[in-house]
């Protein structure tokens, strides 16, 4: 996929692991983005060390307002793609909803303006 816009700012991605987080990252990329991939693991950090552009990294969860502050800290934008794909007694999709908001809440204290 081609880049047809160009954006200078440094973009936080959450769920970037995910096939679609993979796609935007590299897209950001060709776009002149910095982007920070924010995982929740060493091995999903790995994955996107392999990419042809790889992002600066933070491993860190989403649900974890300080830390994504942290990770969210000098973007000019964020994007939030973490979702529950399958409720399970320990990932509910109200949860994810409710962290929908925390995540933008806690955006917004790391500075991130959109």
């Amino acid at each position: 996929m081609a880049a047809t816009q160009s954006f200078a700012g440094r973009v936080l991605v959450t769920g970037a692991n995910g096939s679609l987080g993979r796609a935007l990252v590299q897209y950001l990329a060709a776009s002149g983005a910095s982007v920070r991939a924010l995982v929740r693991s060493e091995r999903a950090a790995a994955t996107l060390r392999a990419l042809a552009r790889p992002p600066e990294l933070a491993i860190g969860d989403w649900s974890d307002a300080p830390g994504l502050a942290r990770a969210a800290a000098d973007c000019d934008a964020a994007v939030h793609l973490v979702g529950v794909l399958k409720e399970t007694p320990t990932q509910r999709y109200a949860d994810a909803h409710e962290g929908t908001a925390r995540a933008l809440a806690a955006a917004a204290t790391g500075g991130t303006l959109r």
